[in-house]
């Protein structure tokens, strides 16, 4: 297994971050990345991110659902809840070397709602590339409305909980 070797996490990036250019939703980068290395476990576990439904709501559902559920309850991705370490360690380690705001924002996003690794760090980085996109497209388009509002939602808690870790302090 290649796992998170470094140049080998640089080869998916690129790989994703082409994928960003020449596809129009996230779901079509699944291909991109996977080819025809369907066999091959970190190719699936980067393409796992971009299989996941972003739902746009305010509600108190999760942000990302899977792509498709089935009537036995079996779905495709799992549930961000079930994804496994080593699956957020190759995301953390992809992301680290992408150059594309829109791969960035999804993988810091979905690493934010795991709850894995410096969680500040990666809902702010998902906020900038949210903004980084929605400065690029043109014309705007709903992509960009959803990365702003994504934005706006996640600069909103990142003040909520800084504020209340620093409540303590001031009272």
């Amino acid at each position: 297994m290649i796992g998170t070797r470094p140049e080998w996490m640089i080869e998916l990036a690129a790989l994703a971050d082409q994928a960003a250019v020449e596809c129009e939703w996230e779901h079509q980068f699944v291909k991109a990345i996977v080819g025809e290395h369907a066999d091959d476990l970190t190719r699936q576990q980067l393409a796992d991110a971009f299989r996941f439904h972003a739902r746009d709501s305010d509600a108190d559902e999760e942000r990302f659902g899977p792509m498709v559920t089935f009537d036995n309850g079996a779905s495709i991705p799992s549930p961000l809840r079930d994804v496994s370490p080593e699956t957020c360690a190759v995301w953390a380690a992809v992301v680290e070397h992408s150059r594309n705001s829109r791969v960035r924002a999804r993988l810091h996003d979905l690493l934010f709602e795991c709850r894995r690794g410096d969680i500040g760090l990666h809902g702010a980085s998902a906020v900038d590339a949210y903004l980084e996109d929605a400065g690029l497209a043109d014309p705007p388009s709903l992509r960009t409305l959803d990365g702003l509002k994504r934005a706006y939602q996640l600069a909103r808690l990142l003040v909520a909980a800084t504020f209340s870790m620093q409540l303590p302090k001031i009272c």
